[in-house]
């Protein structure tokens, strides 16, 4: 964590701080260390809910890079979808994916580095694997080599692929460091809700990261599945508590459970498929 710049909300990560985490005080409360410079208290946040959350307090923060690296742009992701139809691949977005830890070991984060790749999923003997280079067939080889199963090949921006690589390594180092906090940090766990995430037919894992979150083929959509036939703005899913509902924004091809077409809206659970036109999906809740 001595590379995580410390950020103010008020100002929407405008104004880096110079100060390193490392360089700061440590205070009684785990995940907050004290400025002598400013005199202000900086809170530690590992996602957007928790920095939006001090953004409403005024409270400086320290994130970890990937959580305010840039995404790629609605055009940006329509040219990375013509290049993947070009060679036969589907396109996929990683905002929010999450890695299998088990399976980015077996590929090794040396190797998703060095050709920037990263396994998505995996379906028996075959591992779907995200590269920025779709030409790249010494990618493919290498990582069939070392893992011993075959690879499905989809296609993801280096952007994206390098974020969520980011993300796994300083969490790593996290999980390293936790010697050095309060050990009251871990005598009374905060239970946390579970999280919704989709996981599509490839393996591919998308989190729910939004209170309304909407998929379709729109620039403006929060989910942009590599489909041709789903509507502009296809469904949406809202979460009310610790509830998530998926319902039918009038799509022309309807939103389907199973043989029965959605009427009205309908409360996910764990292991729910669900259908949009050609887009196959299934609900998963992580606690």
């Amino acid at each position: 964590m001595a590379e995580q710049p410390i950020q103010n909300c008020e100002v929407r990560f405008q104004f880096q701080c110079p100060k390193q985490w490392d360089a700061l005080q440590s205070t009684a409360e785990p995940g907050v260390r004290a400025c002598s410079q400013c005199q202000k208290s900086v809170y530690f946040c590992q996602s957007a809910e928790e920095a939006a959350q001090h953004a409403q307090l005024g409270h400086c923060i320290a994130v970890p890079s990937w959580l305010s690296a840039p995404q790629d742009s609605p055009e940006e992701f329509e040219r990375l979808q013509e290049l993947a139809r070009q060679h036969g691949m589907p396109a996929v977005r990683l905002r929010g994916f999450r890695p299998d830890p088990e399976l980015l070991k077996r590929v090794g984060l040396e190797v998703a580095r060095k050709y920037t790749v990263l396994p998505v999923g995996q379906s028996g003997s075959v591992i779907t694997l995200a590269l920025s280079d779709p030409t790249n067939r010494m990618a493919i080889d290498d990582v069939m080599f070392y893992t011993g199963y075959n690879v499905k090949p989809v296609v993801a921006s280096q952007r994206e692929i390098l974020s969520v690589i980011d993300r796994a390594t300083q969490e790593d180092k996290s999980h390293i460091d936790v010697g050095v906090v309060d050990e009251r940090a871990f005598l009374n766990p905060k239970p946390t809700p579970a999280r919704l995430s989709l996981v599509s037919e490839d393996g591919v894992e998308w989190y729910v990261h939004r209170d309304r979150f909407v998929i379709g083929r729109g620039k403006d959509c929060d989910f942009q599945p590599d489909s041709r036939i789903l509507s502009r703005h296809h469904a949406v899913i809202v979460r009310e508590g610790e509830d998530y509902f998926l319902e039918d924004l009038a799509s022309t091809s309807g939103v389907w459970l199973g043989r029965e077409r959605l009427q009205g809206r309908h409360r996910l659970g764990p292991g729910d498929e669900f259908t949009l036109a050609d887009v196959k999906l299934r609900a998963q809740f992580r606690g």
